[in-house]
């Protein structure tokens, strides 16, 4: 019975890009976090293939995989900005430049991964041009996002207690507030590792980064089916 409920709710959650993708994300920064910590403890000769090269690759492989189903979200990002139906007038704006700031940064995405791929004959500069568009825009959509977190925050805090849900709900709230906030910190320090040299975070710590805010997308993605 409780092989049956992890296989069924691994269909299930696998059965959308979403959840595909989280599973994808799972095994790519799990093999880029062992990666660096192999190199981190210094566990290879020089000139040697060894098995951070080989997870590497998974990473790679995986990361291009993830790109390339990505590019399914893109109707459903637009069907997303046409359906928007928010009352509260701040979350409406927020949400609208949210999914903007997303159609804006897949083309981007993909215009890098068909260069880097060798389907488009693009120069260095403009490979490092789609890089650096791509990782403002997913930046604005997590600052924006960061904007929604605070307002629904202060819209629960606020709200008249004859108003208000129960207990748990406001708790439950709460927690998934808090949740949205460290998906995004970790979010945000994956965009952070490819700015370049200026970058003050270091692989590791990336990679490391990514894995905890997949797990908990994951957990809840779990929960909530």
């Amino acid at each position: 019975a409780a092989m049956a409920a992890v296989v069924g709710g691994y269909s299930t959650m696998t059965s959308t890009t979403s959840g595909a993708d989280k599973v994808l994300k799972l095994i790519q920064y799990g093999s880029s976090t062992w990666a660096n910590l192999i190199r981190r403890r210094g566990e290879k000769r020089d000139g040697e293939f060894g098995l951070d090269d080989r997870l590497d690759a998974v990473s790679a492989m995986i990361s291009t995989a993830r790109t390339v189903h990505r590019f399914l979200d893109f109707p459903k990002m637009v069907a997303w900005l046409l359906s928007v139906k928010e009352r509260d007038r701040v979350k409406y704006v927020l949400t609208i430049l949210k999914i903007s700031c997303l159609l804006a940064y897949y083309p981007y995405e993909h215009l890098y991964q068909l260069s880097v791929a060798g389907v488009l004959r693009s120069s260095a500069a403009d490979i490092n041009r789609y890089v650096i568009k791509s990782c403002r825009l997913y930046l604005a959509y997590l600052v924006l996002d960061f904007l929604r977190i605070a307002w629904d925050a202060h819209m629960l805090e606020t709200q008249p207690k004859a108003g208000r849900s129960s207990t748990s709900s406001v708790a439950k709230m709460r927690r998934s507030l808090g949740f949205d906030t460290i998906d995004n910190i970790c979010e945000a320090a994956i965009v952070a590792n490819y700015v370049g040299d200026a970058n003050p975070l270091t692989p590791l710590f990336a990679s490391s980064m990514g894995l905890l805010g997949v797990i908990l997308q994951l957990g809840r993605a779990w929960l909530s089916d």
